[in-house]
């Protein structure tokens, strides 16, 4: 099947609904897990480090005046804007209300995500691998609600995936609803957070432009059937929309303070030392595990995948720079890529889980180092960190306990020597698994006669 193509599923109603409710059941057993055993982040009364300002603004709004905050987080007006229109009695209800939100947030999230898999991935156990990978990650909403709930981000990822699902749908039938559909997401998802602009930026390469020839047309030979163009002009309105957003929201912080609001680089931001590249490779592996090592094995295909779908080549390749420059956030920034990575780890596994199933004892060391070192990467066997002292020594890929502070696990304030250890400990896991993976290319002995 050409890869430009979407590929259905053939699977039967009882099929569809197990599948769905598997994909239920992933949530809520997440859900259920993280609300019994996951504690509220400590800082500042359970509102963390960004969520005093989002509060802040909700109680203004609530009190019907406009907020005034810093310019980081004023154009974040949508979440604390729907918790203001709720009753609130004491603060704790305000951190309730976006626990609520965050919740459900997160299950429009796995629907969402499940769809845009459906529209590549035919293997129903290669889908649900994808959104188990998704909902079990440390970094993941469904399990970030029970520690940090006051945060925008939760909304925020319901945007991005639901403008991957109208670029994927606009990929196959270009249409102009859809376009103004995508414009219409664009303002709202800009009142949340302004990284919906990678998406429109993505959406103008739905037409796979790169590469692309423009055929001649002769009048005198008669007509010949020209392809569309390269950036269809439908194509930017999203784009325009954010940008418009951006420049609006400035205007109206540099109105409330112009000396605290003037234009200067985000702290989130710098240009990248020579550390943060060499921690880069560390970023890559702790947000999506030794299961890059997939990735590396199926390179030629993953790269074909991508010059076929140059929208979702895009929107990966924003994302891996943002996680670059990133400093304090480099590892939220590139989980935001979690839709497209998570489809291509999926599409590996279907594509060589059958040769690996004619080699039995292969196939499960392969899976027990892929599935223990994602379960490891994921934290899986411990609740996010909130504590005082230094992370145990020596990291199993990821600091073992839950007694530190959470910043020990990224690579902007983690400890030197912890972080070192962690990159080898992810190469040598990696590569015991392409090793795995290069004994699936050999042919099984045969027996003679």
């Amino acid at each position: 099947m050409p890869l430009d193509e979407p590929r259905t599923s053939h699977a039967s109603w009882p099929q569809d609904l197990a599948e769905w409710l598997a994909t239920a059941g992933l949530f809520l057993s997440v859900t259920l897990v993280c609300a019994k055993f996951q504690p509220l982040v400590s800082h500042n009364e359970g509102f963390g480090w960004d969520g005093v300002h989002y509060a802040r603004m909700t109680v203004q709004m609530s009190a019907g005046r406009r907020p005034t905050e810093w310019m980081a987080y004023i154009h974040r007006l949508g979440p604390p804007y729907l918790v203001s229109l709720l009753p609130i009695r004491e603060v704790s209800d305000i951190r309730d209300h976006f626990q609520m939100l965050a919740i459900l947030a997160n299950a429009a999230v796995v629907v969402l995500l499940a769809f845009f898999l459906r529209a590549h991935v035919q293997n129903a156990f290669c889908r649900l691998l994808a959104i188990g990978l998704f909902v079990t990650h440390w970094l993941s909403p469904v399990r970030l609600a029970w520690y940090a709930p006051v945060h925008v981000d939760y909304l925020a990822n319901v945007c991005l995936v639901l403008g991957l699902l109208l670029a994927e749908a606009s990929a196959r039938r270009r249409s102009r609803a859809l376009a103004l559909l995508l414009t219409l997401l664009a303002l709202l998802a800009m009142t949340v957070h302004n990284t919906f602009v990678v998406v429109a930026l993505a959406y103008c390469f739905t037409c796979n432009p790169i590469g692309r020839r423009r055929e001649h047309v002769d009048a005198r030979e008669g007509a010949v059937a020209t392809r569309r163009p390269i950036f269809p002009p439908l194509a930017a309105l999203p784009f325009m929309a954010c940008v418009a957003g951006i420049i609006a929201v400035r205007w109206y912080a540099l109105e409330l303070d112009p000396v605290e609001n003037r234009f200067q680089l985000p702290k989130a931001v710098q240009i990248p030392p020579l550390r943060r590249l060499w921690d880069y490779p560390l970023v890559w592996f702790i947000v999506f595990g030794p299961a890059m090592a997939l990735l590396l094995f199926d390179v030629r295909h993953v790269l074909r995948f991508l010059v076929e779908h140059q929208h979702l080549a895009v929107y990966v390749l924003a994302y891996a720079a943002l996680g670059l420059v990133g400093s304090t956030d480099a590892e939220r920034y590139l989980f935001w890529a979690f839709p497209v990575v998570y489809l291509l780890i999926a599409l590996a596994v279907e594509r060589h889980a059958p040769r690996l199933r004619q080699r039995p004892v292969v196939a499960t060391l392969v899976a027990i180092l892929l599935l223990g070192g994602q379960s490891l990467t994921h934290r899986v066997f411990w609740s996010l960190p909130d504590g005082a002292s230094t992370p145990p020594w020596p990291p199993l890929l990821t600091p073992w306990g839950s007694q530190f502070p959470i910043a020990h696990l990224s690579t902007y304030a983690g400890d030197r020597a912890v972080l070192i250890l962690m990159l080898v400990e992810y190469t040598i896991w990696a590569a015991a698994l392409l090793c795995l993976l290069m004994l699936r290319r050999t042919r099984a002995p045969t027996t003679p006669g």
